[in-house]
């Protein structure tokens, strides 16, 4: 499942965005549906460049988006559900195949309305219904691996908690244009291998082999570690992925950069305005004092006038 969202999120932003997409006037609202979101904000930097810094943060953002909308849509089984409202739902579709079916579109089409709300500003409008399919088939791929875990006799559920440093493994991001030839690619153990969003193996691996030595290194947690429940026990059956603090710290050095380059920028422009201002006022000011002094202008002394005539 990881694999699928990985790989998604990898060709969606492997590639340098519009430059449009960093306008000054535009970026903050264009922006703001992923810089705000709950599994981004203040934890993934994301440099308004095409950088490789930039974009490893945008592929490392838009997979944690993946995973916590998955966990709310399509993460979800039955023995879960009976707290919420969906309860009714589902035990009303329990022996209804359609229905059933109905169900799961709903979720799809929930998540992938919910994920692309947070990258469609970025993009042209031009790739938006191709991306928009690209994420379906990717929703229902992980859709179709998470009913298959749901025959499991233990109870499956996501987690994102991060107590152990022993259920979390590092994400790999490609360098893109770096040292690596090429970008790695996804492994999901769930999975039996590394496959691409239409389900074809890869083979290589996108988490590194080494775990978490320390909770407190953990930026974000990208993708949920998956939990095994009998009889009130629970077991790790999948350890999740995480983004660590030391490879973010480039990119929000770029980002203060970018931000201090922009405020700079900003109070230049402003004291060139204040400027302008300042020397239309003092033309307007100098032209009126010369009109105020000039002869006939009723400003100052004319030769001949009242004043004169009344000594005489």
């Amino acid at each position: 499942m990881f694999t699928a969202a990985y790989t998604w999120a990898l060709e969606l932003f492997a590639g340098d965005l519009d430059p449009a997409a960093f306008s000054a006037a535009l970026s903050n609202d264009k922006w703001a549906p992923l810089r705000t979101h709950p599994r981004v904000s203040r934890m993934i930097p994301l440099p308004l460049s095409n950088s490789a810094e930039a974009k490893r943060m945008r592929v490392a953002a838009l997979v944690g988006i993946l995973g916590w909308v998955c966990a709310q849509h399509i993460f979800q089984p039955t023995y879960l559900l009976q707290c919420n409202e969906l309860c009714g739902v589902l035990a009303s579709l329990a022996d209804d195949d359609h229905g059933r079916e109905t169900y799961l579109r709903s979720r799809i089409q929930q998540a992938v309305f919910d994920i692309l709300a947070c990258v469609a500003p970025l993009l042209p409008k031009a790739r938006q219904e191709e991306v928009k399919s690209s994420l379906e088939a990717v929703c229902k791929h992980i859709c179709g691996q998470w009913m298959r875990l749901q025959l499991l006799e233990e109870k499956i559920e996501p987690s994102f908690d991060a107590y152990d440093n022993n259920d979390w493994r590092l994400i790999e991001l490609p360098d893109f244009g770096g040292s690596s030839a090429a970008a790695p690619q996804p492994h999901d153990s769930t999975e039996g291998g590394g496959s691409s969003s239409s389900g074809e193996s890869t083979g290589t691996c996108a988490v590194a082999e080494e775990g978490i030595s320390d909770i407190e290194d953990i930026a974000a947690v990208l993708w949920p570690s998956f939990l095994s429940s009998r009889d009130g026990e629970s077991e790790l059956l999948t350890e999740g992925v995480v983004i660590a603090k030391g490879q973010t710290r480039a990119a929000y050095h770029e980002e203060k950069a970018g931000l201090l380059l922009g405020f700079h920028r900003a109070a230049r422009q402003i004291a060139r305005k204040d400027r302008t201002k300042s020397f239309a006022t003092a033309g307007e000011e100098m032209h009126a004092a010369k009109d105020f002094l000039r002869p006939g202008s009723g400003g100052g002394r004319e030769s001949g006038g009242e004043e004169d005539g009344d000594e005489g």
